[in-house]
């Protein structure tokens, strides 16, 4: 019987890339599209699937009509459905855990929220603040921990490194080197393109514009998968190889290796008190509650008459006093296996914090089992990947 091993994957641009966002080119008013970035977890995985599947012999002109037989290296058979998937019904064993930047050999994470600046780039901690009456109830709204008088704005398009997220899940506030603003990593490049028939030749009037991803030197995405046999694992470690990824065609050089370094996991808070910080998008699709929340939230009061929101995360009941969350991020793309658009999703975006509080009658130490969770849906994709930290009061 196969074990399961992760697999670290980097992804390099061989020229530009385009992701293109979630409008259509036909869109009313739309002149230009753009790239988003870092690249949708759907195209990542499905780059890989893709990659994987080749290495194996896998007929993709017959895939989705025929079950085929894998052979590993070890001897095994396996069905390319059951391992790949992709497929309606046939998720696959290969899952997307993490998705971020690599800057230097460097691992780069989403920038908290839980973090602003004042006018002079210094950097202040969030916390719940005194209950305040809003349309959402009786509720603790995030305020940051200033000097009086200092006034402090959201850092948006900044990433840190894995020193600086280890000091503010520790409760403490970053060195200034720690955070990398986009501006360093990438930059946009406006392109014009052309329409072709099936028979390759150009449509009239059809040019459109797009705006592609330029990565600096130095600079790749990152992304580790699970669910791989540990012999297929031992195949693909140290290979290399040239794909297409994104739109348009563009590559990307990828290099292979086994899954080596953690998280930057610091020491788990001593009391109730928590944030809890996503490290990846987040889908949670809830119906009637607020989309910043996951499915199963249920309002409660608490004894001091201030309303908050009670969750179950990996088995164990979390209370969420205040977030501070992001701008919707809103993502589409192309079904390559039913040759359409699919359809555009909202999700809540990497680096939204939360701040929360265990029951009274739970103990501190099952924040250990919450680190590094996933919640919300689309587990195959890596939605939801959760760190906890500490509070400072």
């Amino acid at each position: 019987m196969s074990t399961f091993q992760t697999l670290d994957v980097d992804f390099t641009p061989v020229d530009s890339w385009f992701f293109r966002e979630s409008r259509p080119f036909d869109a009313i008013g739309t002149s230009q599209l753009g790239s988003v970035f870092p690249p949708p977890a759907s195209t990542v995985l499905g780059a890989f699937r893709n990659w994987v599947g080749r290495q194996l012999n896998v007929d993709w002109a017959t895939y989705k009509f025929k079950e085929q037989m894998l052979t590993l290296p070890d001897g095994q058979q396996m069905s390319a459905w059951e391992l790949i998937g992709g497929l309606a019904g046939h998720p696959g064993l290969i899952c997307l855990d993490e998705l971020g930047l690599m800057f230097n050999q460097e691992r780069l994470y989403p920038l908290p929220m839980g973090l602003q600046q004042d006018m002079e780039q210094r950097l202040y901690r969030l916390q719940d603040s005194e209950p305040v009456r809003c349309d959402l109830g009786f509720i603790r709204l995030p305020r940051a921990v200033t000097h009086p008088g200092v006034r402090t704005r959201a850092i948006t398009n900044t990433w840190i490194t894995a020193e600086g997220l280890r000091t503010y899940l520790a409760g403490g506030i970053p060195a200034e080197h720690t955070l990398k603003p986009e501006s360093e990593l990438i930059v946009q490049e406006p392109h014009i393109g052309i329409a072709l028939s099936r028979g390759r030749t150009i449509k009239e009037q059809m040019f459109y514009q797009t705006r592609h991803i330029r990565l600096h030197q130095g600079v790749s995405v990152f992304a580790r998968f699970s669910g791989l046999p540990e012999e297929l694992i031992n195949l693909l470690d140290g290979g290399s190889d040239h794909i297409r990824f994104g739109g348009e065609g563009r590559q990307a050089a990828i290099r292979c290796q086994r899954s080596d370094a953690d998280l930057p996991i610091s020491e788990c808070p001593k009391n109730r008190d928590f944030t809890m910080t996503l490290l990846t998008a987040a889908s949670f699709r809830n119906g009637d509650q607020p989309d910043w929340l996951p499915a199963d939230a249920k309002q409660c009061t608490a004894e001091d008459g201030s309303d908050y929101w009670q969750v179950n995360i990996a088995d164990t009941p979390v209370q969420i006093l205040s977030a501070v969350v992001g701008k919707t991020l809103r993502q589409g793309g192309w079904d390559m296996a039913l040759g359409g658009p699919k359809p555009v999703t909202s999700l809540i975006p990497a680096g939204s914090t939360y701040f929360c509080q265990l029951p009274e009658d739970v103990q501190p130490r099952v924040l250990e089992q919450l680190q590094y969770q996933w919640v919300g849906h689309e587990r195959n994709l890596g939605r939801g990947l959760i760190c906890i930290g500490n509070i400072n009061r």
